[in-house]
């Protein structure tokens, strides 16, 4: 649509909450909760999907796959690299956007 305005607002928002949704994934995954983590893993695997980062999305999609399958393990090892590639694209998206 090549609204910027829009654009920018999308960034923003996600920017915003995607911070907090990640420590809600790494509260669950404390407590060791399998279902939470899947569940927040799925909701941030589609936000990511919504604004185009696969990468992010697709890391995502791994924990919520381990979380229904009750990986604890997998997903503990998963969220250092959901971390680091969150760090990249928010670093990407404010280059890009701003």
């Amino acid at each position: 649509m090549d609204d910027n305005d829009l654009i920018q607002i999308i960034a923003d928002t996600f920017l915003a909450d995607m911070p907090v949704q990640v420590e809600q994934l790494k509260a669950s995954i404390d407590d060791n909760d399998c279902d939470q983590a899947a569940a927040l893993a799925h909701k941030i695997k589609g936000a990511a999907s919504n604004v185009g980062a696969d990468v992010f999305s697709a890391v995502a999609f791994t924990m919520e796959q381990a979380g229904k399958s009750g990986d604890m393990e997998k997903i503990k090892q998963t969220y250092t690299e959901l971390e680091q590639c969150f760090s990249q694209l928010k670093s990407t998206m404010e280059e890009t956007i701003k």
